[in-house]
């Protein structure tokens, strides 16, 4: 499974990204009225679609990637659906050594660094 984190809090692909994996989006403005047209359409799947979080403050993306990856894991992977997260794509932040350590504690091994920020996988 991929699921997707977006740290940008003005992510312009936010809903076509909803169409491929499930989204791990900041609680802002832009993707709140996104979240909510499409929870209207769709209704509200915490496995496909799109589901927001709060942050204290939204430069700290690093930071807020970390206090994410727990619930993003207990939501998506095996003690929810039974398999491992294997992919994360994480939109707006790069792999600073602190997120390094932390996604390898849930087993993300390979980092691959993307033009919106990065990819994390298990293998």
């Amino acid at each position: 499974m991929t699921v997707a984190i977006v740290l940008n809090p003005e992510y312009p692909d936010l809903e076509q990204l909803a169409g491929h994996m499930p989204i791990w989006a900041v609680d802002s403005v832009p993707h709140r009225a996104i979240a909510e047209r499409m929870w209207q359409i769709r209704g509200a799947d915490a496995f496909q679609g799109i589901t927001l979080f709060k942050v204290p403050d939204e430069k700290d993306r690093e930071s807020n990637c970390i206090n994410v990856i727990g619930d993003v894991d207990l939501h998506h992977g095996v003690y929810s659906s039974g398999a491992k997260i294997e992919t994360l794509r994480i939109i707006g932040t790069i792999p600073s050594k602190r997120l390094r350590e932390e996604l390898g504690a849930y087993g993300f091994v390979t980092l691959e660094e993307t033009p919106d920020g990065f990819i994390a996988r298990t293998q």
